[in-house]
């Protein structure tokens, strides 16, 4: 240990100095790779906060500075994944392993989607499944899940027993075996021998008996096997109609049917594995059956994009292996609604198959897919030319072909750009990709659905949920975020205001809704949309009593109390004038009675949080004993749910936690964000030493630079204190400084040194740069960038 050996608690595991979230409770870990070296990083890491780092070179200490700790260690990555196995040691409920050539990110994401209803589940984020990714994702794991889902990855031998040893799975799931990095193992027995390395400890093993190069596999009692063939234990057969197929397994007297939204055949078979696993782990089948007809789907890793001159792009520039390059085209295939399809494919770099052969092979599936034209890019594919179409191009490389782009008419066409990342391949797409040089807010739903869950799985079954969508859905949109919520059964949705509340009626959501803020006159438009107004004084209820007493409908309402917030609400002193009001007026309905928690994030707050709980348990205690009837009680909000299990009573009320937005830093961890916000490179400038940048001639050059504009401003929510040097946007994930003042409509970032084109994207809130470190360079909340982010800002909607 170097340092001062303070005893500081460690929450968080970093690599990358540019995502540190929770610096004091970080521990950055200087690791060596192939192409980047983590030591190089920890001054940067020392600057944005962090103080813990492990390191295995001492010459990177900071002498300059004595408030960091080191610990030194031979291998930093070895290191890490020690931590992890250890960390693992710590659970004994059941941990699957899945492991395979193709599949292994589905079949996690849907059994996690499938088991989550029932479980609280810990998988890998996105395809974390590498020598790095598995320690990241293990150390996720905590007392309160009930079950682990973890997919390992592997590219060459002697790979497996560092992962097995970290994710030790009790289950394993193994999807197929394929020819992805096969290049780097002596053949497919070896591949398959080294993965099967993470089953050793395993109790169970669920793979298909129908695959041949499995036959080889010595059966032994721990194997689930399925296939459509009699010798599987369980057997199965399908049923295709109208876009889904139904599942049909036997396991001696017991059957089980299930559907599926999907017809081709990597689906069915990586939903065969999900269901054979929910039967294994006798899940409630039911649940699971509702589920499995829900199956998102989930990218894998193609991307579908808008081209120039009405061109569809089917983005897969990834990888290159034969099996993804199967699929892939497929996807090809099916857009007959196009009348030209084109490939541009790379050199197969990952095979041991006689090239000849390999070449051969792919220009038959592309002339029996109706495949009109190839465009090769690479000397190996360019080598065997002779096995393609006539019309076909070859290219020794990206820039050859796009210097002669001009020479394509690609119109009216759908075009699918596929090859490994050594080629980049993404520079066609970028150039044949239809751009609008705007700003974008991306609202990531599948996060948002990840959120809910979360806190479903905090608070007692049973517990109701209403979803906040006021300030137009915290800034992200009200009726899109309604839509996701309503389908996934939210049981109400809250507004501010009775406009927002007619809006989501108007887009067909049929939730019952509060309204906080409603007003006498709007009573009939109540009534007509069947919204729910919130009555929080006595002037709004004698209002009430009014109107219906002039011979009005009334609404149902919610009645709010007073706690100890003091912003709105009947005074907890005031409760005996409340009940004998209620009391006399029968033709009330009182859909809830709630209140708000001012401090639930705020630890320190705490005795005063339990107060309020107390005060409002006693007081409604009260006001339904006084009127004889039952109503929904509600108090916590997304840090209360999380934070106190006596705040659920009968609902609660979830609000910028569904948006990624957690209490603490164990909560923001386990949340997805669900917001990104990105902007284009407009325009390129050189600026010589002495010239000055931007309204004010605030910032004057001290040498000569390059800038660039970014369409976003203070209109689109961009604050003018982010110029000159406190804001910063990131481009291939290198960080460019704002120089200059912000404007209304435009910002300039320094691009000095880096490699930028016109057009190029431009993350301002993402992954790199987490909304919790824009929101703090801005010296305010999450909440407030969520809602101040402008209306002119178009938002797009994800959802695999």
């Amino acid at each position: 240990m170097i340092g001062n050996q303070a005893n500081n608690e460690i929450l968080h595991l970093v690599l990358d100095s540019r995502k540190i979230v929770f610096p004091v409770s970080s521990l950055f870990f200087a690791i060596r790779g192939p192409q980047h070296d983590g030591h190089q990083f920890i001054s940067e890491a020392a600057e944005n906060g962090i103080r813990n780092f492990l390191i295995s070179d001492e010459t990177f200490v900071l002498k300059e500075r004595n408030d960091c700790n080191y610990i030194l260690v031979k291998d930093s990555l070895a290191a890490l994944q020690q931590i992890a196995e250890h960390h693992r040691e710590q659970y004994t409920f059941p941990i699957i392993g899945i492991t395979g050539s193709n599949g292994k990110t589905i079949v996690k994401d849907w059994l996690s989607f499938v088991l989550s209803r029932e479980l609280n589940v810990c998988k890998n984020p996105k395809s974390y499944n590498s020598q790095v990714g598995v320690p990241l994702s293990m150390w996720n794991l905590q007392f309160e899940n009930e079950i682990g889902i973890f997919e390992a990855g592997i590219s060459q031998s002697g790979e497996m027993d560092n992962l097995e040893s970290i994710i030790h799975p009790t289950i394993g799931i193994f999807t197929n075996i394929g020819t992805a990095h096969e290049e780097n193992f002596t053949g497919i027995e070896q591949k398959l021998e080294e993965k099967w390395k993470l089953f050793k400890n395993c109790e169970t093993i669920i793979f298909c008996n129908d695959r041949p190069e499995l036959k080889k596999i010595n059966p032994e009692p721990k194997h689930i096997t399925w296939g459509t063939k009699d010798d599987s234990k369980y057997k199965v057969a399908y049923k295709k109609c109208a876009g889904k197929t139904e599942i049909f397994i036997t396991d001696g007297d017991q059957n089980y049917t299930s559907t599926i939204p999907f017809t081709d055949a990597a689906s069915i078979e990586n939903a065969t594995h999900v269901y054979i696993a929910a039967i294994v782990l006798k899940a409630n089948i039911n649940l699971v059956n509702e589920q499995m007809v829900l199956l998102p789907q989930i990218s894998m890793r193609l991307s579908f994009k808008t081209g120039k001159n009405n061109c569809f792009i089917i983005d897969d520039t990834y990888s290159n292996d034969f099996d993804s390059l199967k699929i892939a085209i497929d996807s090809l295939a099916n857009l007959t609604q196009y009348k030209r399809r084109t490939i541009i494919l790379s050199d197969i770099a990952q095979s041991k198959v006689d090239h000849t052969d390999l070449y051969k092979n792919i220009a038959n599936i592309l002339s029996q897919k109706g495949i009109d034209q190839v465009i090769g890019i690479g000397n190996e594919i360019s080598k065997h030319k002779e096995q393609f179409t006539s019309n076909s191009k070859f290219f020794a490389d990206v820039h050859s072909f796009i210097e002669h782009l001009h020479e394509f008419d690609l119109q009216n066409e759908a075009i699918l750009v596929k090859g490994a990342r050594s080629f980049g391949m993404e520079k066609i797409v970028s150039r044949l990709e239809s751009k609008v040089h705007d700003t974008i807010l991306e609202v990531n739903l599948n996060a948002m659905v990840h959120n809910l869950n979360y806190y479903r799985n905090h608070i007692p079954k049973g517990t109701k949920i209403m979803a906040m969508v006021k300030a137009s859905g915290y800034g992200t949109g009200t009726h899109e975020i309604a839509h996701i919520l309503n389908f996934h059964h939210v049981e109400y949705l809250g507004v501010a205001y009775a406009d927002e509340a007619i809006e989501l009626r108007n887009h067909g959501i049929k939730l019952p809704i509060m309204v906080m803020n409603a007003e006498e006159a709007e009573y009939n438009l109540l009534i007509e949309n069947n919204l729910e107004p919130v009555i929080y004084n006595f002037e709004n209820l004698f209002d009430l009593i009014e109107h219906h007493k002039a011979g009005g409908k009334v609404p149902a309402i919610h009645i709010e109390l007073d706690t100890g917030m003091h912003r709105l609400g009947f005074e907890t002193n005031k409760l005996n004038d409340l009940i004998e009001v209620l009391k006399k007026e029968n033709g009330i309905q009182i859909k809830s009675v709630f209140s708000h928690l001012a401090a639930a994030d705020e630890a320190e707050m705490d005795e005063f949080t339990l107060q309020q709980i107390s005060a409002f348990k006693k007081s409604t205690d009260q006001i339904e004993k006084a009127i004889d009837k039952k109503f929904i009680r509600h108090i916590a909000n997304s840090a209360g749910a999380s934070r106190f299990k006596e705040a659920a009573f009968d609902m609660i009320r979830l609000g910028v936690g569904l948006y990624g937005v957690g209490a603490d830093e164990q909560e923001q961890a386990k949340l997805q964000p669900v917001i990104s916000l990105f902007s284009t490179i407009a325009q390129i400038s050189e600026v010589k030493k002495g010239e000055s940048i931007g309204y004010g001639r605030s910032f004057v050059a001290e040498n000569d630079m390059t800038i660039a504009t970014v369409p976003i401003g203070y209109a689109d929510g961009y604050r003018r204190s982010l110029g000159n040097g406190k804001g910063k946007m990131f481009i291939n994930g290198q960080p460019a400084n704002v120089v200059g003042r912000v404007c209304m409509d435009m910002t300039m970032i320094d691009i000095t040194g880096l490699n930028v084109e016109i057009g190029e994207k431009v993350e301002i809130i993402g992954e790199i740069h987490p909304i919790e470190i824009f929101a703090r360079s801005m010296d305010t909340i999450a909440y407030e960038v969520l809602t101040s982010i402008s209306q002119r800002v178009r938002r797009i909607y994800t959802q695999e």
